[in-house]
């Protein structure tokens, strides 16, 4: 019986890691690269900030512009195209020193990179001297914003917002175009695998939501089952950060639309709000 019971948990196991969906590949990175360069000009350029490495010690979480267009999940990087017959692609890096490797590990090895996604890894001290060499050469440039979709607002922080900033004091200044408006209609409209992706993320939430729901009794607190359900999301394969920041409202906070889960006790009979959201790529 418990050789009967064991086979029929691993079958269930089995069925379920089958149905996960497949992770986006590099090919359909770089086909996203190509469609989006050939909407704009002959030997245009488009730059993409990643995400700045985190102060202290979070989870780190690339930005949404350029992991749709690379796929990497390193902090710091750089991507540049220039529209040719396609688009041809270079990635900046920034090295990473023995003790930076000892804390956070290796990047991967950049003839790795290339060969995995077509992109030219070139050193990150070598961007700017690029981009002056396209200025001068006339190619039109365009950026894209390195903010967060969710509540991200647009500020001189930004890594492109600073860039774009300090070429535009130069004399005479070149002329910077920004590209958001286009990539932003290719994010719109989603593949199959990307809806795929969207489906398991739901699944994901719901279920979390409907444990967490049942294990509600009156003397928890806000943070007790905002930690149910973001294990829940983990434990499912949920992304290391959550799809915004998770609202648990006991009683009176349920009242403020954006509550964030804090130190409020649940009591008996009094409302409790979840505003919750899993993400997975």
């Amino acid at each position: 019986m418990r050789q009967s019971l064991l086979l029929a948990t691993l079958m269930v196991v089995a069925t379920h890691a089958a149905a996960q969906p497949a992770p986006t590949g590099d090919a359909e990175f770089r086909a996203r690269r190509d469609s989006l360069v050939a909407r704009l000009p002959a030997e245009a350029v488009l730059v993409a900030f990643g995400e700045r490495d985190e102060i202290g010690f979070p989870a780190f979480y690339q930005s949404p512009n350029f992991r749709y267009l690379t796929g990497l999940a390193e902090p710091n990087a750089i991507l540049l195209l220039v529209h040719r017959s396609g688009a041809e692609g270079m990635l900046f890096r920034q090295a990473r020193s023995p003790s930076e490797i000892l804390f956070n590990g290796p990047l991967e090895d950049p003839a790795s990179v290339t060969q995995r996604t077509g992109l030219a890894v070139r050193a990150l001290q070598q961007f700017t001297g690029v981009v002056d060499s396209l200025i001068a050469a006339g190619r039109p440039i365009y950026f894209v914003h390195d903010t967060r979709s969710y509540g991200g607002v647009i500020d001189s922080l930004t890594r492109a917002v600073a860039f774009v900033g300090a070429l535009r004091r130069r004399s005479p200044a070149p002329e910077v175009r920004w590209a958001d408006s286009t990539i932003l209609a290719l994010r719109a409209k989603k593949t199959d695998g990307e809806l795929a992706l969207i489906r398991e993320s739901a699944r994901i939430t719901s279920e979390s939501v409907n444990d967490a729901i049942r294990g509600i009794r009156p003397g928890q607190h806000e943070y007790s089952v905002q930690a149910a359900i973001e294990s829940g999301f983990r434990a499912r394969g949920g992304d290391t950060h959550t799809g915004f920041a998770t609202n648990v409202s006991a009683g009176e906070n349920s009242t403020t639309a954006h509550h964030r889960a804090g130190d409020a006790p649940l009591e008996a009979g009094k409302l409790v709000l979840m505003d919750v959201g899993a993400a997975y790529q």
